[in-house]
């Protein structure tokens, strides 16, 4: 998590849905105060944010003992393949090596399935 950036956090909790999560939960750190700092919150805001995450166990300490979990999912980033999906139906996520090749066979049936237009007189308003 120490060298988890705001960007990447950021990144991960907005793509939840594409992963199957409803969300993506950060622990609260100077990182999460950080954003605080550039998001513009007063500074009573954020040493409210500090002091109640420090005394509820909720800030995350550097060499501190992980969290224990009840499920825990290993991912090898060797294995993730670019590609495209969008937030509502991520399950047509295309491959990116092969999203040139789909999009013409996608444009193709459109374009064989679009009616003919026979060209009309054009329409003369009085």
């Amino acid at each position: 998590m120490a060298n988890l950036p705001l960007a990447d956090r950021a990144t991960i909790g907005n793509m939840s849905p594409e992963f199957g999560s409803t969300c993506a939960i950060f622990p609260i750190d100077e990182e999460t105060i950080r954003y605080l700092e550039l998001s513009g919150r007063t500074r009573e805001q954020i040493e409210l944010v500090t002091a109640y995450a420090k005394a509820q166990g909720m800030w995350r300490v550097n060499g501190a003992a992980a969290a224990e979990y009840t499920d825990v999912v290993e991912l090898d980033l060797a294995t993730v393949e670019s590609s495209i999906a969008g937030p509502s139906r991520p399950q047509d996520r295309i491959p990116l090596r092969v999203a040139k090749s789909t999009y013409n066979t996608h444009l193709q049936r459109m374009a064989s399935e679009r009616p003919r237009r026979v060209r009309a007189s054009p329409v003369r308003h009085r």
